[in-house]
């Protein structure tokens, strides 16, 4: 069953992801809406798999190796926020990687943010000094200088973020920009939005809490440089926790998978859908 509602305009899911064929075609699933158009970069490295929609329209963009932490993940995302800008407007462009599922249904997470437009939903880092401990060893002082110079601050958080037509539209107009100043320094992923975004006034959710600022539930409590993948332990929190998304899943986990879509099903699988789930672990395995 699909809800469709009489006044929502459609939004845009834009989903960066290069393994676990499984667990994208479930999120991917969760999306799956008439008022929902998805758009995948999937890793140049990578075999492209074989997604499945029912209501959704699907685009697979230009693909790029990409190298987590480096300046080919910030050209991933404008892959796709060009791609989505092109065929918009949306009123919003969620960026999302394939290790995400949605916490709530579709329909939920489409009044939420339905609910919020003209609010843009960016992680924000509270610790503002955050560059010094390495601002003249991996990253080049005379760059970041520049970037003060251009943006009057600097500032970083999770890259993962729900977008308004009014962001989208400055991140694309000014790629030239992006790419002069940022490329070319370690993780710049997860401070040239917040930096880019904030230095032209716009407005946000909330700037004082990371994650519930970009409504991401996701757990850094294993202090590496990883997020934590979720197990049975994070169930309970995964299951009632109010954020709209979550990461990061894994296919070693299924058990949890199948309790979040569980819960972020309608009461009707189409049948079709669920034999073209299956039919995707039958391929991967």
């Amino acid at each position: 069953m699909i809800i469709l509602l009489a006044t929502q305009q459609k939004q845009a899911f834009l989903i960066i992801a290069y393994h676990q064929p499984v667990l994208l075609q479930q999120l991917v699933s969760q999306i799956d809406n008439i008022n929902c158009d998805i758009y995948i970069h999937y890793d140049n490295k990578s075999v492209l798999p074989e997604i499945v929609v029912l209501h959704s329209s699907l685009v697979f963009t230009n693909r790029i190796d990409v190298k987590w932490g480096k300046q080919s993940l910030i050209e991933a995302e404008l892959i796709l926020f060009e791609a989505a800008f092109q065929k918009g407007p949306y009123d919003f462009y969620h960026l999302l990687s394939g290790q995400d599922l949605l916490l709530q249904q579709i329909s939920v997470v489409l009044d939420f943010f339905g609910n919020h437009t003209n609010t843009n939903f960016v992680g924000f880092g509270q610790y503002d000094g955050w560059y010094f401990w390495d601002y003249n060893k991996k990253r080049a002082k005379a760059q970041m200088d520049s970037i003060l110079l251009k943006y009057g601050q600097m500032k970083y958080g999770s890259q993962w973020c729900s977008l308004t037509q009014s962001a989208v539209n400055i991140l694309v107009t000014e790629k030239l920009d992006i790419q002069k100043y940022f490329y070319g320094l370690d993780s710049a992923d997860e401070f040239y939005k917040q930096t880019v975004l904030l230095a032209h006034n716009q407005s946000f959710y909330d700037i004082k809490n990371q994650f519930n600022g970009n409504q991401r539930h996701i757990d850094w409590s294993n202090g590496g440089p990883n997020p934590k993948t979720f197990d049975k332990s994070d169930l309970s929190v995964l299951l009632s926790i109010p954020r709209m998304f979550a990461r990061k899943f894994n296919i070693e986990h299924m058990d949890v998978i199948n309790a979040i879509i569980a819960k972020t099903n309608q009461k009707e699988i189409e049948p079709q859908l669920q034999q073209n789930i299956q039919d995707v672990r039958d391929i991967s395995a």
